[in-house]
């Protein structure tokens, strides 16, 4: 009788044990869940945050050059301009060299073959 007793006792209090034990992990399940979603907001407020602000910065450079009418924009096409013509000319570089003389042969091997 008072073993039954004892062996009931020791499976009550593992149970009790097993249910906070479960209780815990799903408690830290959930607050890791919790962390993650916040993390993942505060990234995503980030990013929005720093695509409006590049979508409300002024544009400085385009592909066309200055865009502009003023003085400024004239200078800077004034500038640009002076620095490309102070460039040496261009010489033929040595790859066109080769496949300029390659088709020329091209050429005179089908003439032959007439």
């Amino acid at each position: 009788e008072r073993q039954v007793e004892e062996r009931w006792r020791r499976l009550e209090e593992q149970r009790q044990r097993e249910e906070l034990r479960r209780t815990a992990v799903e408690e830290k399940r959930r607050q890791r869940l919790e962390e993650e979603k916040e993390r993942l907001e505060a990234l995503m407020r980030r990013s929005l945050e720093r695509s409006l602000q590049l979508e409300q910065r002024p544009k400085r450079w385009t592909w066309g050059g200055a865009t502009g009418t003023g003085p400024a924009a004239r200078e800077a096409t004034d500038t640009l301009s002076a620095s490309t013509m102070s460039l040496p000319p261009h010489a033929e570089s040595p790859i066109n060299k080769r496949l300029s003389s390659s088709s020329a042969t091209i050429t005179h091997t089908a003439e032959r073959g007439k």
